[in-house]
């Protein structure tokens, strides 16, 4: 039997997953639009029926959008004790921490990116990460390398890894 929960008050049942669903299209959309506050708030409400990894990476994204950053680590602290060692969460983290204001806190994002790629040396979304710190630290040369290793071994992402190379050897100059 299908778990329901009524909408808006108005004494419609629907599924959780038709929920769940309604809600992930609402959440990209305010998204796409910029409208990150009420894209957060899907997000948040889809978490209290899914702890799914595609929420949690809604959730901090959106909270990094309109500067939570504070609430970022919480949620991605709570995912990763959900999660444990999974490196999609260790980058979510890493990230969330590049956004603290103080550096000493910023610096250990490259730590969890490090482990993460330990933990799979293919784990694209830890690899772009990892490039926007540097980028972001003007370690141009290190991201050179990262990229042209990278793109030996992933050729599903060769052409954003091939514009990101571009990018880099633009700011070089």
């Amino acid at each position: 039997l299908a778990r329901t929960r009524r909408v808006n008050g108005l004494g419609d049942l629907i599924s959780n997953q038709d929920f769940l669903q309604a809600a992930l299209a609402y959440g990209r959309l305010q998204q796409d639009v910029h409208h990150y506050q009420m894209a957060l708030d899907a997000f948040t409400e889809m978490w209290n029926f899914s702890r799914e990894l595609f929420v949690v990476q809604s959730r901090i994204r959106c909270l990094l959008h309109v500067n939570d950053v504070i609430q970022a680590l919480s949620v991605a602290k709570e995912a990763h004790n959900l999660y444990n060692n999974d490196p999609r969460i260790m980058t979510l983290f890493a990230v969330a921490l590049s956004h603290h204001p103080h550096s000493e806190i910023k610096s250990k994002a490259r730590q969890f990116l490090d482990t993460a790629l330990r933990l799979d040396p293919k784990c694209f979304d830890a690899v772009t990460a990892l490039v926007q710190i540097n980028i972001n630290e003007q370690k141009y040369n290190e991201t050179i390398v990262l990229l042209k290793k990278f793109l030996e071994e992933d050729e599903a992402n060769a052409a954003m890894l091939h514009a990101k190379l571009g990018q880099v050897y633009t700011l070089t100059q």
